[in-house]
């Protein structure tokens, strides 16, 4: 059953949503929604629109920049459902409610020796907020396993199938980040008990090489290289990456490469387009252990903006955009932010 905590009737009374976010900082709402299951999530959608109010969604908050308030309710999904909808010798279908722990369900399969989710260990977040950033790292993503989903359309509260066509996956994209319009409830993945560890990604590769990797062994070694770069956001306030690597034209890549030969390139299979360090860009140009306002930036990991004392996340979005502006003007090399802003200041 949901459970929802509204102050009606209590002018100036709020719910503090700092505990809901991985950044650790101060905001508020109205009111907050737990949904365990989907008719509660369909119950407490259907209460909002009845009521016309406003409703966002959460799950683990770890990839949330939160402003100081957040009109409406919240609606927090705590679905922790795990079913194995087919098993067969060579591998399973899973379903999995949205509000399971990510770094748990990984953990469960290596457990259970379903293969194919080992090398996205120690992602914060749940398994809802997955497809929404098509989540990946050291070689593979989520829309590699991916099956089919269950979503609930927040404005005419009716059920949908989607499944991997649907979903529109890309570099940390997919159709519910970029239209909004849908509460994911279920999530639908294919593992397998024989395919081999995924060993594409140069780091893994070289760590493993003369060995027999294991998914066992895969996951600790991927594990271990995260803790070594990321800070630990229950330690930390973070949300991971904070700047998607920027993808451009080959030529744009060429002209940049001429004047700093340093340039890590990588190119994208079957696109006149490259993929570049997000990471070395910001090191080079001088923002690594930068810190102000509260807000600083990773030693170990640019890419990774940490709260240092900061409220607001307000905080985090004046220094992302100081280092955005400074790229441009040094490479003219754009980033976009990878988590989602919430509320108003």
């Amino acid at each position: 059953m949901g459970a929802t905590r509204h102050p009606r009737g209590n002018v100036g009374l709020t719910v503090s949503l700092r505990s809901f976010n991985t950044l650790g900082v101060d905001s508020e709402s109205d009111a907050l929604a737990e949904v365990d299951s989907p008719q509660s999530l369909l119950d407490a959608v259907r209460r909002g629109l009845d009521a016309g109010s406003a409703f966002t969604v959460f799950g683990g908050g770890s990839n949330l920049v939160l402003k100081r308030r957040i009109s409406g309710t919240i609606v927090r999904c705590s679905d922790e459902a795990l079913d194995v909808l087919v098993d067969r010798s060579d591998g399973v279908l899973i379903e999995v409610g949205a509000g399971y722990n990510w770094d748990r369900l990984v953990q469960t399969c290596i457990s259970r020796g379903w293969n194919g989710l080992e090398n996205l260990v120690r992602i914060p977040g749940t398994v809802g907020g997955a497809p929404v950033q098509n989540i990946g790292a050291y070689g593979v993503e989520i829309r590699d396993r991916f099956h089919s989903l269950v979503a609930l359309n927040r404005h005419t509260a009716a059920w949908q199938e989607f499944s991997v066509e649907d979903c529109h996956f890309s570099y940390r994209n997919s159709v519910f980040k970029t239209t909004g319009d849908w509460i994911i409830s279920r999530v639908r993945l294919a593992l397998s008990r024989d395919d081999a560890p995924v060993l594409t990604y140069p780091e893994v590769a070289s760590r493993v090489a003369g060995s027999n990797p294991t998914i066992v062994s895969v996951a600790a070694m991927i594990g271990a290289i995260r803790a070594a770069k990321l800070p630990d956001p229950s330690l930390v306030g973070n949300v991971g990456s904070f700047f998607k690597n920027p993808v451009i034209g080959e030529a744009d890549a060429e002209r940049i490469r001429r004047q700093y030969d340093w340039l890590q390139v990588h190119p994208i299979p079957g696109e006149a387009r490259v993929k570049l360090s997000a990471a070395q860009l910001i090191d080079r140009a001088g923002w690594k252990g930068y810190e102000e306002n509260g807000v600083g930036v990773w030693a170990s990991q640019p890419l990774v903006l940490v709260n240092r004392g900061a409220r607001s996340g307000s905080a985090f979005l004046a220094l992302a955009e100081k280092i955005r502006t400074d790229l441009i003007d040094r490479y003219g090399v754009s980033l976009e932010l990878e988590p989602v802003v919430l509320g108003q200041d």
